[in-house]
Formats: structure tokens, C-alpha cells, sequence
């Protein structure tokens, strides 16, 4: 007497399990933050892997994460407003301009700005918050907590 033996699923391709945000990519040091279309251009959001508490900002086509934590008075960075700032300056002939259109945040709690790609303060520039360095795979966005070095070159108007 013969036996009936059920179908077995055909194995294929093991399929990667759905990403979530602050879940581990498997690198040391580095965790799935967002999806691409998660941010427009001009956008930001808060993201939490473990305690730490960053901002996710998307200025042009390019990402940024920044610690939600302001150096002024530990209020929530980066829940404040995106956008640009009057700067007075040697290179303006101490002209007030406006500059760096979309790429400043506002600390809702007093104000203090800081330059989200570079992370330095701009009422004290030697005050530079550590910021992560965010790519691209695929669809979704990595940020590594590893330490990096500051950028040194930046510009003034």
C-alpha cells in the first residue's frame, strides 16, 4: 500500500525579509532609517534607532541626519523649521544676505540655527554637531552611526 506524499512548495530565491526603519542592515554601525519617497525635497523627519533620537532631512536629492538634540538647551532640533537664514560676513562687506535657502534648521525652543550639511551652528561656529552619514540602497535609506570625520571645506556667501 502506497502512501500519497503531499506537494511540497517548489523552493526558490529566498526573498529578504520586508526592511523596517531602525532595524539593522547587518554592517556594523549601520540601520535602515527610511524609504527614498519617504521625504520629499525640502523635507524632514524624526527617526529613533534604540534612544538615540535623529533627524532625517532630505535638502535637494541629497540626505542628512542630524542628533534631535539642540547644543543650546537640549530642546528637539530637529523637529524645528527648515529653511534659510540672514548671515552678515566679511565676504558681504557685513551686507546682511540671505543664505543657505532650505538647508538651515530653526530649534523650536529659542531659535538656534544650524547648517544641516554640515552640522555647524551658525551663531557659533565652532560649534559643529556630530552628523551621520546617510546613503542610498535602493530604495532605502542607511544611515551609519560609525564615527566620521568632520567636512572641512565649506562656504560662506
Amino acid at each position: 500500500m502506497s502512501r500519497a506524499v503531499p506537494d511540497r512548495p517548489r523552493l526558490t530565491a529566498r526573498q529578504p525579509p520586508p526592511r523596517t526603519i531602525g532595524q539593522p542592515t547587518g554592517r556594523p554601525g549601520e540601520y535602515i532609517v527610511g524609504r527614498v519617497d519617504d521625504l520629499a525635497p525640502g523635507e524632514q523627519k524624526i527617526v529613533e534607532i534604540g534612544r538615540l533620537s535623529l533627524g532625517l532631512f532630505r535638502i535637494g536629492d541629497a540626505y542628512y541626519a542630524l542628533p534631535n538634540l539642540c547644543p543650546h538647551q537640549y530642546g528637539p532640533l530637529c523637529e524645528g523649521r527648515l529653511s534659510g537664514a540672514i548671515i552678515a560676513t566679511a565676504q558681504t562687506n557685513w551686507e546682511p544676505v540671505w543664505a543657505y535657502d532650505g538647508e538651515v534648521v530653526a530649534c523650536p525652543w529659542h531659535g538656534l540655527e544650524v547648517h544641516v550639511p554640515t552640522g555647524r551652528c551658525l551663531a557659533y561656529p565652532e560649534v559643529r554637531l556630530r552628523h551621520y552619514p546617510v546613503r542610498r540602497e535602493g530604495e532605502v535609506l542607511i544611515v551609519s552611526l560609525r564615527r566620521t570625520t568632520p567636512p572641512s571645506g565649506e562656504s560662506t556667501p
